[in-house]
């Protein structure tokens, strides 16, 4: 069996309440990617990059003003920086989360004539094509040799949980998901799903529809290995990066 490449896997950033210490300026995962000696080809951010509250069809909270353009400009730099330390021929992928959907569901409620104009979309405002980010919209499949990646719609209880249902429910294929903020990886004969933890802020209190509960998120992301057999079959071999205080490691490396 030989190598075919490495890939990096991170979800739910939902700026602009962020990590700053992973994904914010000078963040950890930009040094990551740009040092690691597995030299990621490929890097998949599957969803929840921005929140948009001020889209939701959720009842608004009193004081709390609008974001989105904040939350966009963030975004914008993120892909900046993560094109930088990835390097010009590291494929990047773009995956639409339940977050980013809102932006589409909230013109089709209130100017659904905006539509056709096709400039405020996410690959728009974004301008994905200046930093070379492939898009893969929400309701489209997405099959990376072999491995199922998609932000994920099930959300069961307790870490693990999500990752055995859509596991399940993808009849049992390799896959990656995120949504459920919980780190998670499951096993059933040679299948495997991977459950990403979240890269937003920490603290409960930066998320103000939380009120005072205090929820059951891990942070976290994950990595995977290509192989082809002699056959010319895949094989993929998916890692859990576990993320505690702000710390990570990967190959006998702190970050």
């Amino acid at each position: 069996m030989k190598l075919l490449y490495n890939a990096l896997f991170i979800s739910d950033i939902h700026f602009p309440t962020h990590n700053k210490e992973i994904v914010g300026k000078d963040g950890k995962l930009f040094s990551f990617v740009k040092t690691s000696k597995r030299k990621f080809k490929k890097i998949y951010q599957i969803g929840d990059l921005l929140s948009f509250d001020e889209f939701s069809t959720h009842a608004k909270i009193p004081g709390k003003q609008a974001e989105a353009m904040e939350s966009i400009e963030m975004a914008k730099t993120f892909w900046s920086d993560l094109r930088k330390a990835a390097g010009p021929t590291c494929e990047l992928t773009y995956v639409e989360g339940n977050h980013e959907i809102r932006l589409e569901r909230y013109l089709v409620r209130q100017a659904p004539e905006l539509l056709p104009l096709n400039v405020l979309t996410i690959p728009q405002l974004l301008e994905l094509n200046k930093y070379n980010v492939i898009w893969k919209p929400y309701r489209k499949r997405l099959h990376v040799d072999g491995l199922k990646v998609t932000h994920g719609k099930l959300c069961r209880p307790q870490s693990g949980n999500s990752a055995r249902a859509e596991l399940k429910k993808n009849k049992f294929k390799n896959g990656v998901s995120g949504h459920t903020h919980r780190q998670g990886w499951v096993k059933d004969v040679d299948n495997v799903w991977m459950e990403l933890g979240n890269l937003a802020d920490p603290n409960p209190e930066a998320h103000s529809y939380l009120d005072d509960s205090d929820p059951d998120w891990s942070q976290g992301m994950g990595m995977g290995t290509c192989c082809e057999d002699e056959n010319g079959n895949k094989h993929w071999f998916l890692v859990p990066i576990e993320i505690k205080d702000n710390y990570f490691t990967v190959d006998g490396i702190v970050y």
